[in-house]
């Protein structure tokens, strides 16, 4: 993320009518960067660019934004100590996804836009997927299922809400049905670098490289970015996913919700300083705390990808 925005910014310093200098310092590239590495809010415009490049440096961003804010909302709902019994974690994420339908401004850390309401949909579908992964069997005759479902309701009355549930097992049914590619293999994870790399190439294509058809912008876009998503797997993402082991333990969603209301807590604090708040410390809750899994127990699994969905299951 922060190296697409930083890329993003050394890159259109080319296509400013401003010096570099005045380029790098002005107000709109500092907001540019600032507003989307710490996802206030998107921010896709950078200063004196040239005419024939549209001035929406990023767009494809929002949708971390989006993320983001859902997973902290995530972590204020587990504050209440939800997560670890089912029922309650189900009611808590079916209740926020109808405010969310109903009223999606009026949910804490999210944003009255309507791209992020059906994004969020999604993600609360995805932790219910999460919470019940043991009991999920995945099988193609299911997904099929719901794939034809999902191309047959199309525009039917509460669609955007009924959809990311069959959707969402059909592409789980893709990841972790199919074999792994060859090719994907040996070159790594290219998915994440191709988002966030492709729409700035792509506007530098389409000012380059004039009288094209789509599909020829289309391959071009692809072979550049994907070499630079290679490199970024390789140098950034790869390095920075070996040190998971260091901080992968089993979660603590009390603990973790705690962290995530002490730190809006504090920021509440730096924005109104004049604003008396205190944090009580909760009573030691490792008392009576149920055992968790073990990530050394070989049956240990962090979701679809271990023991819980077996080939036989799968398959019927």
């Amino acid at each position: 993320m922060i190296v697409s925005l930083l890329l993003t910014i050394l890159l259109m310093m080319n296509y400013s009518s401003l010096p570099a200098r005045a380029f790098l310092t002005h107000p709109e590239t500092v907001w540019y960067f600032v507003c989307n590495v710490i996802f206030y809010k998107q921010t896709v415009t950078l200063p004196g660019i040239v005419d024939g490049i549209p001035n929406v440096m990023n767009g494809a961003l929002w949708t971390l934004n989006s993320e983001v804010r859902a997973y902290f909302l995530l972590g204020l709902v587990a504050a209440f100590n939800v997560m670890s019994n089912k029922v309650l974690a189900t009611t808590s994420v079916v209740l926020v996804m109808l405010v969310g339908y109903f009223n999606f401004g009026d949910l804490p850390t999210q944003l009255n836009l309507p791209l992020w309401k059906s994004v969020s949909i999604y993600f609360a579908v995805g932790v219910l997927f999460w919470i019940y992964r043991s009991s999920i069997i995945l099988d193609w005759k299911v997904a099929a299922l719901c794939g034809a479902w999902f191309i047959w309701f199309q525009g039917a009355p509460y669609f955007d809400v009924i959809a990311p549930i069959p959707w969402c097992y059909f592409v789980l049914c893709l990841a972790y049905l199919t074999p792994p590619l060859p090719l994907a293999q040996r070159i790594g994870d290219l998915s994440y670098g191709l988002y966030i790399y492709a729409w700035p190439i792509q506007l530098l294509v389409s000012y380059h490289v004039k009288g094209i058809g789509p599909w020829t912008h289309v391959f071009i876009t692809l072979a550049i970015a994907a070499s630079i998503a290679w490199l970024s797997w390789t140098l950034i993402e790869k390095p920075s996913l070996a040190l998971k082991r260091y901080f992968m333990r089993p979660l603590d969603w009390q603990a973790a919700g705690l962290f995530f209301v002490r730190s809006l807590a504090g920021l509440l604090r730096r924005v109104f300083p004049s604003a008396s708040s205190k944090v009580v410390n909760p009573p030691n809750a490792a008392a009576g705390r149920e055992a968790v899994e073990d990530p050394a127990d070989p049956t240990y699994s962090d979701g679809f990808s271990g023991v819980p969905v077996s080939k036989s299951r799968a398959h019927g």
